[in-house]
């Protein structure tokens, strides 16, 4: 089963291909001992989320799917925390779940940066008040997996930022230069990651309103090699379809 899993996630730019895979990693995954669940837990928040952001689209005619992804995202990525023995004894302590994160050891890194992102995107769609709601939980889940693995996901923790600043409330630290200076840090990290180069274009044509900028870094998004490392030519084909969708947009004069 695992094998089969694999082999569909290994085309997960096919959102066929990635509904397999998701299918297949959620019943293999009650098949292993609780000590073999994390990194099937990790890879099954890792889908989800890809599928929300990548697959399901931003549009207002899919948002409650794309929400209820990123909420399954979350979901397994919370109990791959709920295997660590330190955070749950925090929990059973009393503590709050951004609080007992910090007991979380270096195995459950991905699982935390993936509950960051989809909790953040997450919340952006719900709106305002969630946004504040949430904000707090996901800097601490963002500095955990930065205490861990500073780059962990090729700049993973500096890109969440990047969109983490961009889009709080301005009266709670909305700040340009901290998303930018950390979205560049994030490109720097992993230059032959294409993801990161089209949330900057969003997130400066977002902040500034610099529509060169934006066209130039989508360009070099769809001239760049996507097979420059295999372990992201999935994701690295979704980020060239994603700029060329935004610019065939701006042709067409629309923003998105």
């Amino acid at each position: 089963m695992l094998a089969e899993a694999d082999r569909h996630w290994r085309e997960r730019e096919r959102r066929e291909s990635l509904d397999a895979a998701i299918a297949l990693y959620a019943e293999a995954v009650t098949e292993l001992p609780r000590s073999e669940q994390a990194r099937l837990f990790e890879r099954l928040a890792r889908a989800e989320y890809l599928l929300a952001d990548a697959h399901l689209g931003r549009g207002s005619a899919s948002r409650t799917a794309t929400e209820q992804a990123y909420q399954r995202a979350m979901d397994w990525g919370e109990r791959c925390f709920e295997i660590s023995p330190g955070y749950m004894g925090r929990i059973q302590a009393g503590s709050r779940m951004d609080e007992a994160v910090s007991a979380l050891e270096p195995p459950y890194v991905g699982c935390l940066y993936w509950v960051a992102a989809a909790t953040w995107r997450w919340a952006m769609g719900e709106g305002f008040a969630m946004v504040v709601a949430s904000r707090q939980r996901v800097l601490r889940l963002i500095e955990r997996t930065r205490e861990i693995e500073p780059g962990w996901f090729y700049g993973g923790p500096d890109r969440l930022l990047g969109v983490y600043f961009a889009s709080l409330p301005t009266y709670l630290g909305r700040d340009r230069e901290r998303s930018e200076r950390h979205l560049l840090r994030a490109m720097e990290r992993a230059p032959a990651y294409l993801g990161t180069r089209v949330v900057m274009a969003e997130t400066l044509e977002e902040l500034l309103r610099e529509r060169r900028i934006y066209r130039l870094i989508l360009d070099e998004v769809l001239s760049a090699d996507a097979e420059a490392d295999p372990e992201i030519a999935p994701e690295n084909r979704l980020a060239q379809r994603r700029a060329a969708e935004l610019l065939a947009g701006e042709s067409s004069g629309s923003k998105r």
